[in-house]
């Protein structure tokens, strides 16, 4: 017997309908009580790591899986009769729940689906596998107003420099809206204060994918993903004052946005990180902010960035300009 699972395509979108046939061939007459059709999704995950039992490290493989997909098709039942050297074919379309978390793959796991056909014979059954990729296509124009407000972030922290007198430095973030598509730059504003002594050297911008595992057991374990999709930032020279300047952030264009919605196990976040670089032993202070990346733009929404006023510079990216437009950018010290 020869069985298999054919699909018109190999990537589908959250919401669609699979469509495709299943193609039998027999060597002899058969009679099949039934064949089915079932749509599986799943997720899973592992890792390696030590535990400390007593005075002995000890490896752990925390491992979870979870099926939150399971829906099954029936095609034919009822003791249908196939003839020998035949080829029977059967067309099925199965439509797909409009919430479901985009296929993804790891160091520590996966989410995957895959179509499972099933002929069963009397006490015998007979099966083929076929995978196939899902994405969500996320349209900006379902989200609430807000996501189309401007926002903002903050961090200030003490500092001192050997036997001067401390000072506070304080780092703040404006983004003209939440909601950015694909290819898009987002203008991040930069608001710098330093009344210490410390230095600060330089101040970085990054758009940061974090995708998390979670195995949910009594004590929760997790690992985390991070991968910095985008670049920016500027040189600076100035010891003390408050200055404020723009920097534009590329939204990559080329991408695999992911969404995770409908699964207990992962999840995604996108976020616009910025730091500012200090001199010397000090830690740098970082800010972050939450945004969300979608494909198709709300553009009854749609605001443009505030223009740049006179006061404030607009240096370039360090990735998102070509290389002979790169330059360093020296800001001047302003009082506050």
């Amino acid at each position: 017997m020869s069985y298999k699972v054919q699909l018109e395509k190999q990537v589908y979108i959250a919401g669609q309908t699979i469509s495709g046939k299943i193609v039998c061939n027999f060597a002899k007459n058969k009679t099949v009580n039934s064949i089915k059709i079932r749509v599986i999704g799943e997720e899973r995950v592992k890792w390696q790591e030590e535990i400390q039992i007593g005075m002995a490290n000890v490896e752990s493989y925390p491992v979870t899986s979870n099926v939150f997909l399971k829906k099954d098709t029936v095609l034919y039942t009822g003791g249908t009769q196939f003839q020998k050297m035949a080829s029977s074919e059967c067309q099925f379309g199965i439509k797909l729940p409009e919430v479901l978390p985009s296929t993804y793959k790891n160091e520590f796991g996966s989410i995957r689906y895959f179509l499972l056909g099933i002929a069963s014979e009397d006490q015998r059954h007979y099966k083929t596998k076929v995978k196939f990729t899902l994405i969500n296509i996320i349209d900006l124009n379902t989200l609430s107003q807000e996501f189309f407000e401007p926002i903002s972030s903050y961090s200030e922290r003490k500092l001192s420099f050997f036997c001067f007198s401390g000072g506070i430095l304080s780092l703040e973030i404006f983004l003209h809206k939440k909601a950015f598509t694909t290819g898009e730059v987002a203008t991040v504003k930069v608001k710098l204060k330093n009344t210490s002594n410390v230095r600060s050297k330089s101040v970085k911008l990054e758009l940061v994918e974090r995708i998390t595992a979670r195995i949910p057991e009594t004590v929760p374990r997790s690992k985390i993903h991070r991968k910095v999709l985008s670049r920016a930032g500027c040189l600076i020279n100035f010891p003390r004052g408050e200055n404020v300047f723009n920097l534009p952030l590329l939204i990559p264009e080329n991408f695999t946005i992911l969404k995770f919605d409908g699964s207990s196990i992962w999840n995604v976040e996108y976020y616009v990180v910025a730091t500012c670089v200090l001199s010397s032993w000090h830690t740098d202070l970082v800010v972050t902010s939450d945004v969300i990346i979608g494909h198709i733009e709300a553009y009854r929404r749609h605001q443009n960035p505030p223009s740049l006023s006179t006061r404030e510079s607009a240096p370039p990216p360090y990735s998102t300009l070509p290389r002979n437009q790169q330059h360093k950018i020296e800001v001047a010290e302003s009082n506050v």
